[in-house]
């Protein structure tokens, strides 16, 4: 039975090469992404510092969460989509 894969970041560096990873072992990815990437297949466009709806029928059994923001401007933006991030994923 292939696993279920909820990936964050998938369009960052570290992200996406843990992305074409798991897709060549044939893992079911459903990445979160903020910008549409016609790379990635089975997608979820959602900002992760706001409230995250997935469809209940799919189960996920891992959660690769890579992110994150380190060139923000103010603490503010660095706590929205970092640390609330975080917080709302989990």
């Amino acid at each position: 039975m292939k696993k279920n894969i909820l990936l964050t970041g998938a369009n960052g560096f570290i992200g996406n090469n843990i992305y074409y990873f798991a897709d060549k072992k044939k893992y079911n990815i459903i990445s979160l992404i903020r910008k549409k990437n016609k790379k990635i297949q089975n997608y979820c466009i959602s900002d992760l510092s706001n409230k995250i709806i997935l469809n209940k029928k799919i189960k996920i059994d891992t959660i690769i969460h890579c992110a994150a923001s380190d060139n923000e401007t103010s603490f503010l933006r660095y706590y929205y989509n970092n640390i609330l991030a975080t917080k709302n994923l989990i």
